[in-house]
């Protein structure tokens, strides 16, 4: 829902902080890269501030050091916090710990690009 209104280019705070709510009450339990990275991209793409949500997200990186995340993940995430503009440091230092430890190998022009 959140990636539909972002790339539809609707301005829905309402529905944002509904969501951030809802995400950070659950804590994105079970959420696999795919989600948080969709999520995190919404977020950002539609120009939402939820610091609730980036920290939580930020926090869950940081301890699981991106385990799992393929490169459009990886690439997706650094993006959406880099577009943020703040408090970015540190999951951008996992970033690019996960490419330094995965190589290039699977990142596509695409990818690279958001890097």
């Amino acid at each position: 829902l959140a990636w539909a209104v972002a790339v539809g280019g609707v301005a829905s705070p309402r529905l944002f902080a509904a969501v951030e709510r809802h995400l950070v009450g659950e804590m994105m339990a079970g959420y696999n890269p795919q989600k948080v990275s969709s999520i995190v991209c919404s977020f950002a793409q539609a120009g939402h501030d939820a610091p609730q949500l980036f920290e939580m997200v930020q926090e869950v990186l940081v301890e699981r050091a991106m385990s799992g995340f393929n490169p459009a993940n990886t690439a997706s995430v650094a993006w959406a916090f880099a577009a943020r503009g703040h408090d970015t440091e540190e999951v951008l230092s996992v970033v690019e710990e996960r490419v330094w430890q995965q190589g290039l190998v699977g990142f596509g022009e695409v990818h690279l690009v958001l890097l």
